[in-house]
């Protein structure tokens, strides 16, 4: 299974072949954005965001309802980093065309160099995924410990959004723990940290498949549902 943000890119991303050489120069390949996106964290080289920044948009990527929230959090510490050419990034965003509005909404939060991610704190399943982005962006593990934060709710029968976002916390967890050892090594430090509750769901992402905590989740959420009507 594909890393996180790759997956994303994968799924929306389906044919750009028809690209003008010239257009082609100017920006990345599906593949290459993938890889950018998977493995930006372990460098953090700030000097080609704007030609990632023009693929996504020729891509149209921020267009599909389940990638804006990944790639917003990607981008929101990036456009806080004091190393990225501010001035070059506002000239790239007033000539994009699908995602222009998309940016912009990042620029003007991050004006004041301030990552406002951190403070919020919101309880729904698309927020798992802004912290995915910015996890993935910066390897920072202030952005695990919110996602971890998340497992809480994982035992709700009062929600049918707060069990979701329990569990897709615990999923995505379990299926990135799978192929980064950084996160597996993180979940393991938290085992000694956390109520007996959390323990226990830490412990089942350690040891179970993604896929059997995908059937796990699915069926819960169906019962809370016929629970709740």
């Amino acid at each position: 299974m594909k890393n996180f943000l790759c997956a994303v890119v994968s799924l929306i991303c389906l044919s750009h072949t028809l690209l003008s050489q010239n257009e082609s120069n100017n920006i990345y390949t599906e593949k290459q954005v993938a890889d950018i996106l998977d493995n930006y964290y372990t460098d953090r080289n700030t000097e080609d965001i704007c030609k990632l920044i023009r693929s996504i948009d020729v891509m149209g990527i921020t267009e599909e309802s389940n990638a804006s929230p990944p790639i917003m959090g990607f981008f929101v510490p990036i456009f806080c980093d004091s190393n990225v050419n501010s001035t070059e990034l506002k000239n790239t965003i007033s000539k994009l065309t699908t995602s222009k509005s998309f940016f912009e909404g990042i620029l003007k939060s991050t004006e004041k160099k301030v990552n406002a991610l951190l403070m919020i704190e919101q309880h729904y399943p698309y927020w798992n995924d802004v912290m995915w982005g910015a996890y993935y962006s910066t390897g920072d593990n202030r952005y695990l410990a919110k996602l971890v934060s998340q497992l809480s709710f994982c035992n709700r029968t009062d929600s049918v959004m707060l069990l979701l976002t329990g569990l897709t916390a615990k999923w995505s967890l379990c299926s990135n723990a799978k192929k980064l050892p950084p996160i597996k090594e993180y979940l393991k430090s938290e085992l000694p940290k956390s109520s007996k509750e959390i323990n226990e769901i830490i412990t089942d992402i350690l040891l179970l498949s993604p896929g059997e905590i995908k059937e796990q989740m699915e069926e819960r959420v169906k019962q809370l549902k016929g629970q709740l009507k």
